[in-house]
């Protein structure tokens, strides 16, 4: 399953890019792609067609852990839905602040309301930070 990338993503991208001071050859080089791909994703659309440009749920994650970035709100960004997101149990984040928690059995409001808390923190966590 592909989902479309977006400025969204591709900011994401971009930022995490140059705080790393990486250049795009070089994260192309990193998940086994070429610049030109690289560039289609930060710019959200394809070359040869001007189509939205489309990725999958796990590159998603791999270049989101590569650039440091939460790897949730990366699929957040490209609009993934939730039932194409990878399995994370297995990933060990960068961060030691970063935790993954299964919420899958719990009732919508409940993940409402998990979900409300993260987005909460991570205002908090931007203000912090500025």
């Amino acid at each position: 399953m592909n989902t479309t990338t977006n400025n969204s993503f591709g900011a994401l991208v971009r930022a995490g890019r140059n705080k790393l001071d990486i250049t795009q050859q070089q994260l192309a080089d990193m998940v086994g792609r070429s610049r030109k791909w690289m560039v289609q994703v930060e710019k959200g659309e394809r070359y040869d067609t001007s189509e939205d440009m489309r990725i999958d749920p796990d590159m998603v994650v791999k270049i989101a852990l590569i650039l440091d970035i939460d790897p949730v709100e990366a699929l957040y960004a490209v609009g993934a839905p939730k039932d194409t997101w990878p399995d994370f149990s297995h990933l060990r984040l960068a961060s030691d602040n970063v935790r993954v928690v299964d919420i899958t059995s719990l009732t919508p409001e409940q993940t409402k309301l998990v979900e409300g808390m993260i987005d909460e923190f991570r205002k908090l966590n931007r203000k912090v930070e500025q």
